[in-house]
């Protein structure tokens, strides 16, 4: 009996330490388990974390691009406009120089004359004076308005018109007129352009 007793004392052992083992096994791997679980449940929220931190990094990235974009485009019609107004002004600069003829001054200062009474001092431009002829500068000479006729090598272009008593002088060139011209035509033709823009 007593080695039917070990016997089964021996099972029962045996029994008891498989049942703990399979038991603990049990546990550990439900542990795992969780810790798997716990571990995926961190890894989803950081994957959804850095998804969210690259979807809001990439917008920023197609907004910057998008502005830069849209700043070159304004950049580009700026220079375009800009080039398109240095050509107008050299063209219209090119018209006035063609049209500033001895017989256009001779008219414009008989004009002018007429308007701003005596006492006026005339200095033409070199070529001017050359341009105009010596009948021309005898006519302006004798003029009651004029005070005195002078040219003057190193005025430029055109003629200045001046009254020392009363403290005004007048340039009137090629350069002047164009000038004045495109500061008066540039809103417009910039007016233009920015309709055609649209």
């Amino acid at each position: 009996m007593a080695e039917k007793t070990l016997d089964k004392l021996i099972e029962t052992l045996r029994t008891e330490v498989i049942e703990a083992a399979e038991k603990e096994s049990d546990q550990i791997i439900e542990g795992a388990r969780a810790e798997a679980a716990a571990i995926l449940a961190e890894v989803a929220v950081q994957s959804e974390e850095m998804i969210k931190k690259a979807e809001k990094e990439s917008k920023s990235i197609l907004d910057k691009g998008r502005g830069a974009l849209d700043q070159a485009a304004r950049d580009l019609n700026i220079s375009v406009r800009n080039d398109l107004l240095q050509l107008l002004k050299s063209v219209l600069g090119r018209e006035v120089q063609q049209g500033f003829s001895a017989d256009v001054v001779e008219k414009a200062i008989g004009q002018i004359l007429e308007n701003v009474g005596i006492g006026v001092s005339l200095v033409l431009s070199e070529e001017l004076a050359a341009e105009l002829g010596n009948k021309v500068l005898d006519r302006l000479h004798s003029m009651s308005q004029l005070k005195e006729v002078q040219v003057d090598k190193a005025l430029p272009d055109g003629i200045v018109l001046s009254h020392s008593e009363q403290g005004w002088s007048y340039d009137i060139s090629s350069e002047a007129v164009t000038e004045l011209l495109f500061y008066q035509l540039s809103p417009s033709w910039i007016r233009m352009m920015n309709k055609e823009n649209k």
